[in-house]
């Protein structure tokens, strides 16, 4: 006959473990679901050496962790990787770049992220750096790319020589004293086929990249079942114990 604790911490188990399982796969479908970008158009930008565009990019976002769903206008991080016109990503917030010249897992660089939040803030004490026509779109993205070390040396010389980029003056001095990133992070964009592009986009809090929900479930799943375990441990030694002490008694 089978003790009732014994029993319990059966049922315990199974029914720990299904509601485990329902609730990583409920979280993994969110997350598969609710994250997409959808590139709207362009801004102000050009031709830029052998590339057709460089400069601003108008984007829709939806259910992306910590940035605010809606329309905003952002620059590319990689030179050479592509996204089209209403074309729609899924995006996944990071503090760093995913390829590109620069290599995989790149830090975004606390110089491009105070650049792009004067970008965002009309370089409010700067004039005449507010992005309204071609040229300063294309000046900007190529200030970008400088400082994620995507420029050949080629190109690299001839904009440290370029007076006109005060886009790159300015964040590679008063820039400098940032020394994180803020509230700015990286996008990186994937669809069917594999990586496409990371974008830059401010969030609301200043929280890094979060553990995925299906991660801390798990996590969480696996502690409550070492103490499941370790519960039934002690509740069959009680047992044991218990049985000793019957059969030495007189």
């Amino acid at each position: 006959m089978k003790k009732s604790g014994v029993k319990d911490v059966g049922f315990a188990k199974k029914w720990f473990f299904g509601l485990l399982v329902f609730s990583i796969f409920t979280s993994l479908g969110s997350i598969a679901t609710a994250s997409t970008i959808t590139i709207t158009g362009k801004g102000y930008g050009g031709p830029y050496h052998a590339y057709k565009y460089a400069g601003e990019w108008i984007v829709s976002v939806e259910g992306i962790s910590g940035v605010t769903d809606g329309t905003f206008r952002t620059f590319c991080l990689e030179r050479t990787e592509f996204v089209d016109v209403n074309g729609v990503y899924n995006a996944a917030v990071n503090t760093m770049t995913d390829g590109g010249l620069s290599g995989p897992l790149d830090p975004l660089d606390p110089r491009t992220a105070w650049l792009y939040t004067q970008y965002l803030g009309k370089f409010s004490g700067y004039p005449g750096l507010v992005v309204d026509e071609d040229a300063k779109g294309v000046l900007l993205q190529e200030a970008i790319w400088a400082l994620e070390g995507e420029l050949l040396e080629d190109e690299l010389t001839a904009l440290l020589t370029d007076k006109d980029n005060k886009y790159y003056a300015l964040a590679t001095t008063i820039g400098s004293v940032w020394t994180d990133i803020g509230n700015v992070r990286v996008l990186n964009l994937t669809d069917v086929d594999g990586k496409h592009q990371d974008l830059l986009a401010m969030v609301t809090t200043r929280t890094l990249v979060p553990v995925p929900g299906a991660v801390w479930l798990l996590g969480s799943g696996l502690l409550g079942l070492a103490g499941i375990r370790m519960r039934s441990k002690k509740n069959r030694s009680i047992t044991t114990k218990k049985k000793k002490m019957k059969g030495g008694a007189k």
